[in-house]
């Protein structure tokens, strides 16, 4: 599977595991922070942890999020981690953290 940068990120956002990039599997709220700070980092934006305002802004201002329309696979990767338990409370640890600091 090739992805672009951007992609990754998205994915590991996410909550997926991408062993060609993490060989030992992280747990998921670290995985998250890091994929957020690469992306503050390559954008100049930071939308927090609002995954939907990320992809959009992607979509929108980012030709290599949308190559070989990945892009819309990442949708659906987004929609099954809103639904899952384990990503929304690791979403909420990093809000209390980041609120916290």
């Amino acid at each position: 599977m090739r992805l672009t940068f951007p992609q990754i990120s998205m994915y590991q956002f996410a909550g997926e595991w991408l062993p060609f990039v993490e060989p030992d599997e992280l747990p998921m709220a670290d995985r998250i922070a890091n994929a957020k700070s690469i992306l503050v980092k390559e954008t100049g934006q930071d939308f927090g942890f609002d995954i939907r305002k990320w992809h959009e802004y992607l979509c929108a201002n980012d030709d290599s999020y949308r190559w070989s329309n990945r892009h819309l696979s990442i949708l659906k990767r987004i929609e099954q981690a809103e639904d899952n338990s384990i990503w929304q409370m690791a979403i909420s640890s990093l809000r209390t953290q980041e609120n916290a600091t």
